[in-house]
């Protein structure tokens, strides 16, 4: 179902893509071809070969009734954001592990030098701080590689979207569809409204964007046809068709006779077939979510340096510009 789709036209289309979504489908739609591929199908620029859809393409796909896209670019979303966090992380460790190799060649200078004065800490203390750097270094390495592992498998589950449920998702909706119009051209046959091969194909033609359905919307008002409140896009191409055959078998059409015929049974199996497939993809993404929830997790739990060990380094690092201070003026009193 489209939310009031009988009261919406083309240009009050809601925004419901937020900006994030699209730069997050511009920089991963090159590595995604299955995912760029159905936007295309599921939006205006259907059957053109185009290698950039613009925002209002990827917002018309969003919003297409099978919920395809709308559903992988939530859980892509979700995937992408636990991808980010890792890389987050992974820079702090890169900065973290620099620190502690800068403080350790200061360290060990120091210790070559064997100085006792006051100022300086003793050898044993700069032997344990130094092993304690080293102990600190290893988690770091550690974690930047479990970092990296857990990237590898969101990246992986990527793909699987791309690859296996993206595809799967939209073959299902294609024969869920195909299957409800050869039910309605039959009922609407047993009704006496006969679609020739041109009507037939319009009904699939018609349906696979929502810019097609907001067309036959503005046609069936004009005409002055009421649809019925919150009606789906099944009802606004049942009733499109229905208008089609009356028209050309010159008949006279108003909208209580169209509502008449459009009384049909599939009209509410679809709807119920439609609400149920939509809710098993659903359901199917969230195991996916389920994955890239605890990867997420375990991102979190990577260990970086406490704060204990960060003013360690600041204090090893403010120690190391007095020294060379300290040594010159020596040299100089000697």
């Amino acid at each position: 179902m489209i939310p009031r789709i009988g009261r919406l036209n083309k240009q009050s289309m809601p925004e419901f893509i937020s900006s994030y979504t699209r730069i997050l489908f511009s920089l991963l739609s090159p590595g995604m071809p299955e995912l760029f591929r159905d936007t295309q199908r599921y939006s205006t620029a259907a059957g053109k070969a185009t290698s950039v859809l613009s925002s209002s393409q990827i917002q018309e796909a969003y919003l297409h009734p099978s919920a395809v896209i709308q559903q992988t670019l939530k859980v892509i979303s979700l995937t992408q954001g636990a991808l980010n966090a890792a890389n987050t992380k992974l820079d702090i460790i890169a900065k973290q592990r620099q620190q502690i190799e800068d403080a350790l060649i200061t360290l060990r200078a120091r210790d070559d030098e064997t100085k006792k004065d006051a100022e300086e800490q003793p050898k044993a203390s700069i032997d344990s701080t130094l092993k304690d750097l080293h102990e600190k270094l290893v988690v770091l390495r550690k974690s930047e590689t479990e970092l990296e592992s857990l990237k590898v498998k969101l990246n992986q589950e990527l793909i699987n979207i791309d690859k296996k449920i993206l595809p799967m998702h939209s073959e299902e909706w294609l024969k869920h569809r195909e299957k409800y119009f050869e039910e309605l051209t039959t009922q609407l046959g047993a009704v006496g409204i006969v679609l020739n091969d041109a009507e037939k194909a319009e009904l699939r033609k018609g349906s696979a964007t929502i810019s097609g359905i907001q067309e036959k919307l503005k046609t069936l008002e004009k005409l002055g046809i009421e649809l019925p409140d919150k009606a789906s896009d099944f009802v606004i191409i049942t009733y499109d068709a229905i208008v089609a055959e009356q028209s050309r078998t010159l008949q006279k059409i108003d909208s209580k006779t169209v509502k008449g015929i459009a009384r049909l049974d599939v009209i509410a199996d679809e709807n119920k077939a439609s609400k149920k497939l939509k809710e098993e993809h659903a359901g199917q993404y969230e195991k996916t979510v389920s994955t890239v929830k605890q990867l997420e997790e375990q991102v979190a739990k990577t260990v970086v340096l406490s704060s204990d060990t960060l003013q360690l380094l600041e204090n090893i690092e403010k120690q190391a510009k007095k020294i060379p201070a300290k040594t010159a003026e020596a040299k100089h009193t000697g």
